[in-house]
């Protein structure tokens, strides 16, 4: 388990992950953020990849839907208010087709 917190020094938002397990291939954790405040989406990202994860990321549920039919993440941070597909409706996708990648 790992806990990622920091402060968004833009916003003063604080924002804490906690990652409870991940695979790691070549020493990259593979992670997809799906967030459309791009503000926001930039923070989660930039922090992540000092954290030695590789980080794909959008803003909108749609694209967050081509992502995952290309690539196999070990973690997404899904954002629930969403243009075009809410996050709610990618998970429900993603469990009705057999993909467990914690969310």
């Amino acid at each position: 388990m790992q806990k990622i917190t920091f402060t968004d020094e833009e916003t003063k938002r604080e924002i804490e992950f906690v990652v409870l397990s991940t695979a790691v291939v070549d020493d990259q954790r593979y992670m997809l953020v799906v967030e459309d405040e791009k503000d926001l989406n930039e923070v989660i990202c930039k922090r992540l990849k000092l954290e030695n994860y590789s980080v794909d990321s959008t803003l909108d549920g749609q694209s967050a839907l081509d992502y995952l039919a290309m690539t196999d993440y070990d973690v997404i941070v899904l954002d629930i208010m969403l243009p075009q597909v809410n996050g709610l409706e990618i998970l429900e996708r993603l469990r009705d087709h057999g993909n467990t990648t914690p969310v």
